[in-house]
């Protein structure tokens, strides 16, 4: 599986960490200033199948992705001008605060 760009800092320098015998997590490397790396966390992921790799580590990518399709979603929203999505202001917040709801 392909890991999207960090949800927090946008970097691609993301691996897979090993946490346990049957759990991973993904986490970001990228470089956020000189000498400062991101270290944002996914989700920890139990291990689906005996076929993984890395224990777990299915699930960590999938819901890494999530998050990371979330926020590139809450920042595609952020940039769109609500007069041209033919979409009331209520609506566009009430989409809005249920992504950020889901990132907590």
């Amino acid at each position: 599986m392909t890991l999207n760009p960090c949800p927090f800092c946008g970097g691609k320098e993301s691996f897979i960490e090993r946490l346990d015998y049957s759990a991973a997590y993904v986490q970001c490397d990228s470089e956020v200033s000189p000498g400062v790396a991101c270290m944002a966390r996914g989700p920890v992921g139990m291990q689906e199948s005996d076929d993984e790799d890395v224990p777990g580590s299915d699930a960590a990518v999938r819901e890494w992705n999530r998050r990371a399709g979330e926020a590139r979603l809450l920042d595609a929203l952020k940039r769109c001008r609500f007069d041209s999505l033919n979409m009331s202001r209520e609506d566009m917040e009430f989409i809005t605060e249920a992504i950020q709801g889901e990132q907590k």
